[in-house]
């Protein structure tokens, strides 16, 4: 899995009830600084998620697409145990 998915599972894990759009994710879901990724390095780990089910992608009356952990995944446990199996103990 990509780096920059697992920052943004790791994110969820802690808010499950947050939502977003690429750059507002970028903005301020993942770290600052140099360790920023890029917007098109989110935007792949952002299409990598919704396509494994982890995310929703829904578009806003303002036609930009905002994510949210998947139904069934609400929780945000399931998002801490990918990372987890990705990352090791």
């Amino acid at each position: 899995m990509h780096e920059t998915a697992l920052q943004i599972l790791a994110y969820l894990a802690e808010n499950p009830d947050a939502g977003d759009t690429a750059e507002g994710i970028a903005e301020w879901w993942l770290p600052a600084g140099a360790a920023r990724p890029p917007l098109a390095s989110v935007e792949r780990a952002l299409a990598e998620l919704t396509a494994e089910g982890w995310l929703s992608a829904s578009r806003g009356v303002d036609a930009r697409t905002r994510y949210r952990l998947a139904p069934g995944k609400a929780d945000g446990a399931g998002a801490g145990e990918a990372l987890r199996k990705e990352r090791g103990p």
